[in-house]
């Protein structure tokens, strides 16, 4: 089958470098992950930055981990301080560990200062024997914007959903601590992105329980075009850490991360600043339905990472050879200019993720254990090990047919 490719026989002592490098640097995802894949920063710049105009105002957005009911409350009760004109457009609130019947009051209260309100509840298995639901999340959108909910997804280690807001889909998420945990969740979210096929801005805030750098949340927004704020002038999310967990990233330009004085949790309210409304060329903004990179079922995550690094050290050794022949059948111009080179660069990278990821899901078939008998979910892994278009690269679309 042509997933059996070369080299199979894989020294595990060149596998020599964790996930936590998958994307090294801070503050622009794309750079990062150009930086792991050995392109350098030359066009550190990217295809996001260059691809917005703002013609809106600029609103004030929030995302803050309440901890639980009390920080809800102490959360409304700043609205309630705060002048009409001057109140976030914007609320994204994780760990909000409310019912049903205590959501009733949140959204009653909310509407009071001015807010249309949605509410994801955690799952019965996340609920503590004291009685009170563990984790939730609230996302608070002022009357002034347009909101329609899309979707939402809650398990026991977190939640996520999608508000439409006057076309920008705002993503508030919250993932309990853990690489694993971290992983799953953010599976889900990336197989959600894809699967929707948006067209448009995107906006995620929230508690992603991890930093930015060498992140699964970094290494997703780089493949669906994002790059998180810029955090120079923040150093925690939290009040006693130096940890920057909560923080915003999206598909175009959005403000500085800034930190508001009020302690309402253990966690800090983080701010950024987005006009609703910008304009992106559509070149950039639409999810193309693909195959999903994402781990077999049959496969524990530590698994999965192995056979990643493994993929990852093999392509390295061959000198990425297949990844290089995927971007040579590219249709490239024959005057190439400045950002012709950044298209280049970025092609390469997201080549070798995908070369690295179906070498990895070719690995995985052969660790089905005896007596697996999920047909599917193997017809599936087959299908990905065998994709050779690359994943990640909106010029990939214009591949000729005949090297598809």
């Amino acid at each position: 089958m042509p997933w059996l490719r070369g080299g199979m026989q894989i020294n595990s002592e060149d596998a020599d470098f964790g996930r936590s490098q998958a994307v090294s640097a801070p503050g622009n995802a794309e750079e990062a992950t150009r930086d792991r894949a050995g392109l350098g920063s030359e066009c550190s710049e990217g295809l996001t930055q260059q691809a917005f105009k703002s013609k809106e105002e600029e609103h004030t957005c929030w995302t803050i981990n309440t901890g639980g009911l009390s920080g809800v409350w102490r959360v409304i009760n700043v609205l309630k301080g705060i002048n009409l004109a001057k109140r976030p457009k914007l609320i994204h609130m994780q760990e909000t560990s409310c019912d049903g019947e205590q959501w009733k009051s949140f959204e009653k209260h909310l509407k009071a200062v001015g807010f249309r309100a949605f509410h994801t509840m955690g799952t019965l298995d996340s609920k503590p024997s004291h009685g009170a639901w563990k984790r939730g999340i609230i996302t608070a959108v002022s009357d002034g914007l347009k909101a329609r909910f899309v979707e939402e997804f809650s398990w026991r280690n977190g939640q996520f959903h999608a508000i439409d807001v006057n076309g920008v889909l705002c993503i508030n998420s919250y993932a309990s601590p853990g690489d694993e945990n971290t992983h799953l969740h953010l599976s889900e979210l990336e197989s959600f992105m894809t699967r929707i096929q948006w067209e448009g801005l995107w906006l995620c805030g929230g508690d992603w329980n991890e930093e930015w750098e060498g992140s699964w949340t970094a290494t997703i927004a780089g493949l669906h075009y994002g790059d998180i704020q810029d955090c120079s002038q923040v150093s925690s999310s939290r009040w006693d850490s130096t940890c920057m967990i909560d923080y915003w990233f999206s598909n175009f330009q959005i403000g500085k991360a800034e930190k508001r004085p009020e302690k309402l949790s253990d966690h800090c309210i983080i701010m950024t600043k987005v006009a609703f409304g910008t304009l992106l060329d559509e070149t950039y903004t639409k999810f193309v339905q693909e195959k999903q990179f994402k781990c077999p079922a049959w496969l524990e995550a530590s698994r999965w990472h192995e056979l990643f690094e493994e993929a990852y050290n093999l392509g390295a050794k061959m000198e990425w050879e297949e990844a290089v022949a995927m971007v040579e059948k590219m249709d490239w111009p024959n005057y190439v200019g400045e950002q012709d080179i950044i298209n280049y660069e970025w092609a390469m990278v997201c080549a070798r993720l995908t070369w690295a990821f179906t070498t990895a899901s070719g690995y995985a078939l052969h660790c089905i254990p005896e007596g697996y008998d999920n047909i599917r979910e193997i017809n599936a892994i087959v299908e990905v090990a065998n994709f050779r278009k690359i994943k990640g690269d909106r010029k990939s679309t214009r591949l000729n047919s005949s090297h598809t």
